[in-house]
């Protein structure tokens, strides 16, 4: 069973998850700032943190991707100006411009005054301020959200070593579109489990995995995978990273 923290209906193993998949949104969230190209998660955990409480992020990102569907909304293939004109193509592999999801904004969420920034005035408005918050900074999140520690968010993945992408496909079978992840990985968050030239830590990988909604894979599936790949020197840690510890 999961060990619950004091006080709170968390375990250790999801507040692992929380901070792995916070740092695959921090990479992602830059990379849309600079580029102006927006995932639809990143473009609608934005608008839910500028919406306020009650407003949910899956609700908003279901939203979007229905007027990316009904054609209101133009979506285009990450990384690439092609528009997408398919319902059925994987959500994690397109992207909104900045400038069609603030028309978004304005059409349908007029009581939200933020807006997505300009992607060419990033640089001068950071400069200008001489480092103080401005309006492309992230609204204020939920203060009662709940600390998620840097031990804790790391001490799982150094329990394994650094594997190439050939183990990252074995272990997670994908059609061999790991070595495609691999080579995008500065665009599509998977820089984050990177350690070494192609050479990826194969729990933040794996988190990666689950969180771009793989069909057939959560995350029990992924730590038992996980536990089954551990390295020599971590065996007899497999309870830990299933988090059955009875």
């Amino acid at each position: 069973m999961n060990v619950r923290l004091p006080g709170t209906a968390q375990t250790w193993l999801d507040i692992d998850v929380m901070k792995a998949e916070e740092e695959v949104y921090a990479i992602q969230l830059a990379e849309a700032r600079r580029s102006g190209r927006y995932p639809f998660y990143v473009a609608a955990r934005l608008i839910a943190a500028a919406a306020g409480p009650g407003v949910s992020v899956p609700q908003l990102e279901e939203r979007l991707i229905l007027a990316a569907r009904d054609r209101s909304l133009p979506v285009y293939t990450m990384g690439q100006m092609l528009r997408w004109d398919e319902t059925n193509s994987f959500v994690a592999t397109l992207e909104i411009f900045s400038d069609d999801l603030n028309r978004w904004l304005e059409e349908n969420e007029p009581r939200i005054q933020w807006r997505f920034p300009d992607p060419a005035a990033q640089g001068d408005a950071e400069s200008s301020t001489g480092g103080d918050a401005t309006e492309d900074e992230e609204p204020e999140q939920d203060a009662n959200s709940p600390p998620i520690s840097e031990e804790v968010g790391t001490q799982f993945a150094r329990l394994f070593d650094s594997v190439t992408v050939a183990a990252l496909e074995k272990m997670f079978p994908a059609d061999a579109k790991w070595k495609i992840w691999a080579e995008r990985a500065a665009r599509n968050g998977l820089c984050a489990a990177r350690e070494g030239r192609a050479m990826f830590n194969p729990y933040l990988a794996g988190i990666w995995f689950v969180r771009k909604g793989n069909n057939g894979w959560d995350l029990a599936r992924c730590r038992r995978v996980l536990a089954k790949n551990l390295p020599d020197r971590s065996r007899g840690s497999e309870h830990l990273v299933t988090g059955d510890l009875e």
